[in-house]
């Protein structure tokens, strides 16, 4: 457990460029939501108690393919500007899922829309900033760490490469029961918005 605490914990510094990152996604959101014409997607969240009971919430090879794509491309640099990207993009989709869901159910459509982003995206959102500092680390540590080692001294990276391991399976797990029981728990959240 101790692992995943540290793992969890961020610098002044990682906190303000997550913040910022988180902004300028918000900023990106609004944006979207104002530009694209969402008539269409706000059809559909008008039927979206039906869909949640008819439908899983299929995310295993999305997310599997993205965090590979992303955790092979950052050994080969350019998926350190991939990871906050994605991060970004996916702040963005947020927000612009919130303001869809304000503008049909208004304030208790906020709330739910809240409650499915929290359901659907926080874990993976969670995992990806883990995954992201560890991958840093091992990068970074791997370009610039030599320089600060004395003859005979190593950089490990076991504990890393554990909390890549770890956050991709949870990723998996969670998207498994997500595919399960996700919609259901969703669904019965509905009476938020009828």
């Amino acid at each position: 457990m101790n692992i995943i605490r540290t793992s969890l914990k961020l610098n002044q510094k990682q906190v303000k460029i997550l913040l910022f990152l988180l902004f300028l996604g918000i900023i990106i959101g609004f944006l979207l939501y104002h530009k694209i014409d969402g008539e269409l997607i706000e059809e559909q969240l008008l039927s979206i108690p039906e869909l949640l009971q008819q439908q899983h919430l299929n995310f295993i090879f999305v997310h599997s393919a993205i965090l590979l794509i992303l955790i092979a491309s950052s050994f080969m640099f350019f998926g350190l500007v991939l990871f906050p990207l994605y991060f970004v993009w996916e702040i963005a989709c947020v927000c612009y899922a919130l303001f869809s869901f304000f503008s049909v159910y208004s304030l208790s459509g906020f709330l739910f829309g809240l409650l499915y982003q929290i359901v659907i995206k926080l874990p993976f959102l969670i995992c990806l900033v883990i995954l992201f500092k560890n991958v840093y680390y091992i990068v970074k540590n791997n370009l610039f760490g030599k320089f600060n080692l004395q003859e005979g001294q190593s950089i490990s990276f076991t504990k890393q490469y554990k909390m890549i391991i770890l956050a991709f399976f949870f990723v998996f797990v969670y998207d498994v029961l997500l595919y399960f029981f996700g919609g259901l728990l969703l669904a019965k959240l509905c009476f938020i918005i009828n």
